[in-house]
């Protein structure tokens, strides 16, 4: 897990980097939806993102209702 933590006053994160995904522009693709909805309900949103330009490597996000 990368973190959990809140992003404003309605919405939490967690980065899932167990989790092998291809990004398309921040679109994901199905293991990271799948792995969202099993840790955070169907109300989750799953994206990807590099969080560090200098380490080639996308990671599966997860946002929901806190």
């Amino acid at each position: 897990m990368i973190k959990v933590s809140r992003v404003d006053a309605k919405s939490c994160l967690e980065g899932l980097p167990w989790v092998q995904v291809i990004c398309n522009k921040g679109e994901v693709d199905q293991p990271c939806w799948l792995a969202c909805q099993q840790r955070h309900g169907l109300t989750v949103k799953a994206y990807c993102d590099n969080p560090d330009p200098d380490f080639p490597r996308y990671f599966c996000y997860c946002t929901w209702p806190c």
